[in-house]
């Protein structure tokens, strides 16, 4: 017999097509006043402030945040350089450094909500949704009126897997300011998760009609057809947000779609190339390191996952696949304690569950590898991996029947599997064996 591991296409335990969030608060939106001409410094400050807020709009960011540190640097005075600055490093990815600049200016202008609210986006791209929640809380009396509060919220609550209350937000956001495509792509974004992906998808059809030019629309789109199976379509709008703004999700959305229809090496070249130009884009290098692991280049698979997993200690995914490619290369007792942590953190996935016991298994420890298949079988009784690697456990524990009727609703599942006549086979001997036992003088 052999041990079913999970197939690639979910990509670990659930399928990575992104769901991106707008966090529709920019520079524009800040405080504009230059800083008045003076002295010598005064006048560089200035300067260098201009320069730096003209790079930031066409995107050079790291430019942008040189020149603003530049303008401080020259008169450490320039209040009004800081939220600039604090917003450049986020939209870099240095949210942690640019909470400390938010709350530099916020000591000093506390009643500027614009700000606070960059700030609040801060955390939310710093994956803190608690910090987030209550930096909202605190500002609610102030800014409940403000339709960018509740679209932050809506966000919020989104990512705290609380879609109903997000959808209450968006839909207030959208009738103090109708027609928001932000507002309304975050609107869709809750009505998939409830359920609602018929209203989801018209919502977001007219949203990429009414701004045609919002690559965020176009990729939330795509993921919806995706799911419904319309992959041309799908396709399609993935391009169209590449190409009204080169959104990085939507490359690795459409890579991801072509890695689950074939194959080959044009694809791992373009998931290495979403890895290299994003280095901290998590999903791209799990992407590039499961079509590393699917060509059998375990060493390299592994080097991506342990580099994704240096940067995110705790990420599931990662752990989880860097578990599957330990257990391939015949590094059980190493892929054991990664997979253990993935099963804890997450009780309620079948996969989870379903490789805790592969790995047990290869380790020794049968009656826990049994008692993790049993749990994942309970989880996800439509998935003919995991009846499999049941009916092998339950084999090996000398409980014949019920191996039996596991390796048969692993054939009702996979009557056409390439292994199908080998396990009917075995299923013949196992109830030989248990007319045997059942008639002892036969």
């Amino acid at each position: 017999m052999h041990f079913l591991l999970r197939p690639l296409a979910p990509l670990a335990a659930s399928a990575i097509l992104l769901w991106g969030a707008c966090l529709p608060v920019r520079a524009e939106t800040l405080p504009g006043s230059d800083p008045r001409p003076g002295i010598k410094t005064e006048w560089e400050a200035r300067q260098f402030f201009r320069e730096g807020r003209a790079l930031h709009r066409s995107g050079h960011l790291e430019r942008a945040v040189d020149l603003y540190r530049r303008g401080l640097q020259a008169d450490a005075g320039r209040l009004e350089i800081l939220p600039y600055l604090a917003l450049a490093l986020d939209a870099s990815g240095r949210s942690r450094e640019a909470l400390e600049y938010y709350d530099a200016y916020l000591a000093l202008e506390p009643e500027d909500l614009r700000v606070c609210l960059n700030r609040v986006a801060a955390w939310i791209h710093l994956g803190a949704e608690l910090e987030a929640l209550q930096a909202l809380r605190e500002i609610e009396l102030a800014a409940s009126g403000v339709p960018e509060f509740h679209n932050l919220r809506g966000v919020v609550f989104l990512r705290l897997e609380q879609p109903a209350r997000a959808a209450d937000d968006f839909q207030v956001a959208l009738a103090m300011r109708p027609g928001w495509t932000a507002a309304s792509v975050n609107l869709a974004s809750a009505w998939r998760d409830m359920g609602r992906p018929e209203e989801a998808l018209a919502l977001l059809n007219q949203a990429v009609q009414a701004s045609p030019e919002d690559p965020q629309a176009w990729n939330n789109l795509g993921v919806l057809l995706a799911q419904g199976g319309d992959v041309p379509a799908a396709r399609q709008a993935f391009s169209q947000a590449t190409e009204t703004g080169g959104l990085a999700l939507a490359h690795l959305n459409s890579t991801l779609l072509a890695s689950r229809l074939d194959g080959g090496a044009a694809l791992l070249v373009q998931a290495a190339e979403l890895v290299d130009r994003d280095p901290d884009m998590q999903e791209a290098r799990l992407l590039y390191a499961a079509l590393l692991y699917r060509a059998g280049r375990l060493p390299e698979a592994r080097q991506e996952l342990e580099a994704l997993l240096e940067r995110a200690p705790e990420h599931r995914l990662g752990q989880e696949f860097l578990g599957l490619v330990l257990m391939r290369a015949g590094e059980e007792g190493q892929a054991l304690p990664l997979l253990e942590a993935v099963a804890v953190a997450r009780p309620e996935s079948a996969w989870a569950q379903h490789n805790l016991a592969l790995a047990l298994r290869l380790t020794g420890d049968l009656s826990g590898a049994l008692e993790a298949a049993q749990a994942a079988s309970g989880l996800d009784p439509a998935r003919p991996e995991i009846w499999y690697n049941l009916g092998v456990l339950l084999d090996l524990s000398t409980r014949p029947r019920e191996a039996v009727a596991a390796f048969e609703k692993w054939l009702e599942l996979s009557p056409d599997h390439a292994e199908a006549a080998l396990v009917r086979e075995h299923v013949e001997d196992l109830r030989e064996h248990l007319r045997g036992a059942l008639d002892p003088g036969s």
